[in-house]
């Protein structure tokens, strides 16, 4: 599921507290697994070229 394309929600903000950038990117219905697979590729597409810091919870991320 490539829940990052929901343009309806594209402007609104998030409320389950998952989405990264503080809008909603759709991840609210995704199961557990589902989440850490589309918030490690959020990851990898926005901080390839930069190392983690301490406001990116690397638990939820599995490293």
């Amino acid at each position: 599921m490539n829940a990052r394309n929901h343009s309806s929600e594209s402007d609104a903000l998030c409320t389950c507290s998952r989405s990264p950038t503080g809008l909603c990117l759709g991840w609210h219905d995704l199961d557990t697994e589902e989440f850490k697979a589309e918030l490690k590729n959020w990851l990898s597409d926005h901080f390839i070229a930069q190392p983690l810091t301490d406001t990116v919870n690397a638990e939820l991320i599995d490293l």
